[in-house]
């Protein structure tokens, strides 16, 4: 099959604020999952699923991939026109006369995957406010190393502290619980500008673009 590499590219950069970059707890927290229609990132704290259809059974071949890896191969490629052969846990990547073979890694991040699509499918997805996410960006301390920094959003407002001043921002609608993201997960999702919609289904609050 014939896939973008610059679509390939995009749709794994929506998903690297999923991908551990340090000493992962789980095994496969620093790769993408490819299951025929969907790439995945999972990292405990953070999980990305973005739509990258490809032209196989989804059943038969789900490949994890070294994220780290990937991304340094595609952007060093020069062809956008890439020709893709997946086998069994195997891509085989071709770009004009460069020839790439990338082998499947074990990874355990499939099976929180699975949960967590499974525990959306009767999820309620509400809309989520204007102003949100000016909100989220408005309300960050660049630099604090407060034990506690974080971003809370409690009906319409949004705050964050660092124990010595807090920030508060007003929205234009409310959210259905409370939620409190660590820095780290607040500043993940202060990446994505486009947020439409969100649920929350505990311990995790999911939101789409």
């Amino acid at each position: 099959m014939t896939i973008k590499r610059a679509v390939l590219l995009s749709a794994l950069e929506k998903c690297l604020p999923g991908v551990s970059t340090g000493s992962a707890l789980i095994p496969g927290a620093d790769t993408f999952v490819f299951t025929g229609n969907r790439v995945y990132s999972y990292n405990e704290a953070v999980a990305v699923s973005v739509a990258f259809p490809l032209e196989y059974e989804a059943e038969k071949f789900v490949v994890a991939l070294k994220a780290a890896e990937l991304v340094k191969l595609l952007t060093k490629l020069e062809d956008d026109d890439l020709t893709l052969v997946v086998s069994e846990n195997r891509w085989n990547l071709r770009s004009g006369a460069a020839r790439a073979e990338l082998h499947g890694m074990e990874s355990s991040i499939l099976k929180y995957i699975t949960e967590l699509h499974d525990s959306l499918q009767k999820a309620e997805w509400k809309p989520v406010a204007a102003r949100f996410f000016e909100g989220a960006k408005l309300c960050t301390i660049p630099g604090t190393r407060y034990m506690y920094a974080g971003m809370a959003a409690r009906g319409a407002a949004i705050m964050t502290t660092d124990g010595a001043q807090l920030l508060h921002y007003v929205t234009d609608g409310a959210m259905a619980e409370d939620v409190w993201l660590s820095e780290a997960e607040a500043t993940e999702l202060r990446k994505f500008a486009n947020l439409t919609e969100y649920t929350i289904v505990q311990p995790w609050i999911h939101f789409r673009t």
